[in-house]
């Protein structure tokens, strides 16, 4: 633990697949496979709202005035949470598990993707308005995927990157292979650049341009091992954030560790202590200020004969990452 982080109230206890801040606040909303859903005021770490889901939420999104959140339900359901009602409704489905949920500021919508390939695009204004507004299907299991400004990302089994027009979704995606070897468990658009980052289950990452014709400029590099008694363990990379003001991008994996990036420079400029669990999901503020951490194992690398506690912890930026980064600078 560093005297930087601070642990959440009430944390949940069940698996916390998902952590995700506000667009406009430190509010940051957590799900669990215990079916809890937990909002949190991240400055002051206090429990602000709990409610138990019928189901567990793959991944949840807020819309642009942070007034609903979206929740994936694995049976395909659509959720939307309306956080100053505290009411939760199904407006739509999937035919089979949702796989991700994410929020476009330039579009303004909600879009979910499932396990059978298919992406919907979502109006996300009002609760009592909420719209399917376009579809498609890229004919191949979606695992996760994530938007930034007109852009929208897929990463698809057999090795598979869809990048999307995410203004017209029904348009034909660009569909090409990972330059990583092994399936990919995360991915994130760059906040200004047509640049995308994406991690495999072997520790790996990878910047790629959005341009299918420019990806000999793209590059891979090794961001997650770890040595289990005396060889090097493989650690999945759970999530993957850049940070808005510094455009560096932070990558969590199964080994506990979070570590900041210079993808131009492909360095490391930031590492944390590893800790005691497996990091399974990572979301910085809209400010760049704070860093929220889910801590949960999935048995990613092997069951465990004591399941490690879950925990969620709030960092701050500068006094994480920001001294390490300027030493770095320095050398």
């Amino acid at each position: 633990m560093s005297s930087s982080d601070s642990y959440v109230e009430s944390s949940p206890q069940g698996y916390i697949s998902h952590v995700k801040f506000a667009n406009k606040s430190h509010t940051f909303a957590a799900i669990a496979w215990d079916c809890t859903l937990s909002i949190y005021d991240g400055d002051t770490q206090k429990l602000k709202l709990a409610i138990k889901t019928d189901i567990p939420f793959t991944q949840i999104a807020f819309n642009s005035d942070d007034t609903l959140l979206f929740g994936g339900g694995i049976d395909g359901s659509v959720y939307v949470i309306d956080l100053q009602r505290e009411e939760v409704s199904i407006v739509g489905r999937h035919s089979v598990g949702i796989s991700a949920v994410v929020f476009n500021a330039q579009t303004n919508s909600i879009y979910t993707s499932d396990w059978a390939g298919v992406i919907q695009q979502w109006s996300c204004d009002d609760a009592s308005s909420i719209s399917l507004l376009k579809k498609t299907d890229l004919g191949s299991k979606i695992l996760t995927f994530h938007t930034k400004n007109q852009h929208l990302v897929a990463a698809l089994v057999n090795n598979l990157i869809a990048v999307l027009d995410a203004t017209n979704i029904e348009a034909k995606p660009k569909i090409r292979s990972s330059i990583l070897a092994h399936q990919t468990r995360s991915v994130c658009c760059h906040p200004d650049q047509d640049l995308f980052i994406h991690g495999s289950v072997e520790g790996r990452v990878a910047v790629m341009p959005m341009a299918a014709e420019q990806m000999d400029q793209g590059f891979g590099f090794k961001a997650h091992r770890q040595q289990v008694d005396g060889a090097t363990c493989l650690c999945p990379v759970n999530a993957l954030v850049y940070h808005p003001v510094l455009k560096t991008f932070a990558t969590a994996g199964s080994d506990g560790v979070i570590a900041v990036w210079q993808g131009e420079t492909q360095k490391r400029v930031g590492i944390t202590p590893a800790y005691h669990t497996a990091v399974s999901s990572l979301d910085i503020s809209a400010d760049g200020e704070l860093v929220c951490v889910a801590l949960s194992y999935g048995d990613e690398l092997g069951a465990k004969a004591e399941r490690p506690v879950d925990a969620i912890v709030v960092k701050r930026w500068a006094d994480s990452f920001a001294k390490t980064k300027t030493k770095d600078k320095k050398k």
